[in-house]
């Protein structure tokens, strides 16, 4: 997401919210060289003036459009159906005006990089928006969110039933994610770790029990005590 705020400033300071034929090839090359974004448009209030897509003879509205931030700052939107296969994030920065560089996100990004680890760890990531429902999960795939899950409760482990949940979220954007394991899962890894840090143990024991009989067997005087 920061990466994305980087590329609409950057946007912003090039084309200054002026709609010119050169304004489209600058919005294309930005979607190109960032591989987060899906499109990217210039909004005067809750209206499109343009998209990396086209240029717009008069301003488009936007269904639900929310009001831009203040100037100068970036905010992340709710998801809206922009025409792409999924709902796409909205990231917003705005610079004076009521001119304003919005960057499309799928959502699905989240997941690229963490699909693997959550594998893994035999857990399933539920990635929200706020409260609203679920932008995008990943991980194990059989495993079910469970009910009455407290988004509140951040960084805090929650028993619910058969699972364990954790919860955490960013201070600078509403996102929030889910991680949920069996509590199954979770004793058999217990159970190896325990196992492997027994066997080490008595070892270790057996090592400094011969060490201390050794030592034992060398001071019998009481000069050397």
């Amino acid at each position: 997401l920061d990466t994305v705020g980087g590329t609409l400033r950057k946007v912003a300071s090039i084309t200054q919210g002026r709609i010119q034929p050169e304004t489209l090839s600058t919005l294309r090359q930005a979607v190109f060289l960032d591989r987060y974004i899906q499109g990217i448009g210039i909004r005067h209030g809750n209206t499109l003036l343009c998209t990396s897509e086209q240029l717009f003879e008069k301003p488009e509205p936007i269904p639900d459009a929310i009001p831009l931030p203040r100037p100068g700052h970036v905010e992340l939107q709710p998801p809206s159906d922009r025409g792409f296969q999924a709902p796409s994030l909205s990231l917003v920065y705005a610079f004076g005006n009521d001119l304003a560089v919005e960057g499309l996100i799928n959502p699905d990004l989240f997941s690229e990089f963490f699909d693997y680890y959550a594998r893994e760890s035999d857990c399933r990531v539920f990635v929200f928006f706020q409260g609203n429902k679920p932008l995008t999960t990943f991980g194990e795939a059989d495993m079910l969110l469970p009910a009455n899950v407290d988004l509140n409760r951040t960084n805090q482990l929650q028993w619910r039933g058969a699972h364990l949940v954790r919860v955490a979220h960013t201070q600078r954007y509403p996102i929030y994610t889910v991680a949920v394991a069996s509590t199954a899962a979770v004793t058999a890894e217990w159970t190896r770790s325990a196992a492997i840090f027994a066997v080490a143990g008595i070892v270790v024991s057996a090592l400094l029990s011969w060490l201390v009989i050794r030592v034992a067997k060398r001071t019998q005087s009481l000069e050397s005590d």
